[in-house]
């Protein structure tokens, strides 16, 4: 039997991975690996190994640069369509309630982010791993069970990151006819940058509790990049966890008030 949920669920995951909306979807998750064929095509030499680069510079890449883009192209794209073509007016004047028309859409593009996630993770780790024997870069090569490890972790970092930032994102577009631009300033600014710089307001940005289990979870205690300064007082993997998921309540809602309060007509 179809619900509401369930048709709305369907229809975000048919934008997601069976249109030309899911490019770039997949071309945003799939950045890193260009990263990583030119390492294993060109890069000779040099003090790290391929094991160090993945988690050390691709890791946190994954974090700063390619997490909020690929929430966006996953979310907005999809918001804008239905509200701009006015389907969201007619689904809201039907019998069903606001909240289930947003969350079968957050459900269902948040389903179709795990095949691009997947591929996120898996096609620079197998890049960088296969005939890791000497370490290209230099140092020491790692174990089969060492990248396993670090890449599932890395793809849990960047789902609860998903979840998180495809929450913001839901609000934005349910809020805003400039949702793209609100995004961008707030996932990158309030994201990627507040949430790397010690300061009163770190502790109110995701990316502090993603990077913490990155820490954790993939081994990882710095970044190449050295853009940003390290967490004084990372916190724990339990506290992450659950900041990360309240985080992604608390948007959910907004997003459902957020419609409640739009004009769509």
């Amino acid at each position: 039997m179809k619900t509401s949920l369930t048709v709305m669920r369907r229809f975000a995951l048919r934008q997601n991975l069976l249109s030309l909306r899911a490019l770039p979807v997949f071309g945003v998750a799939l950045f890193p690996s260009l990263m990583a064929l030119a390492i294993r095509l060109f890069k000779e030499g040099g003090k790290h190994s391929r094991f160090e680069f993945y988690g050390e510079y691709l890791a946190p890449i994954f974090l700063y640069l390619v997490l909020p883009f690929f929430c966006m192209a996953a979310i907005l794209p999809m918001m804008h369509a239905l509200y701009d073509k006015g389907a969201m007016g007619y689904l809201v004047t039907r019998p069903t309630p606001r909240w289930k028309i947003l969350l079968g859409l957050y459900q269902g593009a948040l389903l179709a982010m795990i095949p691009a996630l997947v591929l996120a993770v898996v096609v620079p780790l197998l890049l960088l791993a296969v005939g890791d024997t000497s370490g290209i870069l230099g140092g020491d090569s790692a174990s089969g069970a060492a990248w396993f490890w670090r890449g599932l972790g890395l793809f849990g970092v960047l789902f609860l990151g998903s979840a998180a930032y495809g929450a913001v994102c839901l609000f934005l577009g349910a809020w805003s006819k400039r949702a793209a631009i609100w995004a961008t300033g707030l996932l990158i600014a309030w994201g990627a940058t507040i949430g790397s710089v010690p300061g009163v307001l770190q502790p109110t940005s995701p990316h502090r509790y993603l990077f913490g289990l990155l820490r954790e979870w993939c081994g990882i205690k710095e970044a190449w990049t050295g853009f940003f300064a390290p967490d004084l007082d990372p916190p724990g993997v339990v506290l992450s966890i659950v900041v990360l998921i309240f985080a992604t309540a608390l948007f959910l809602w907004a997003a459902w008030r957020a419609s409640r309060s739009r004009d769509i007509l």
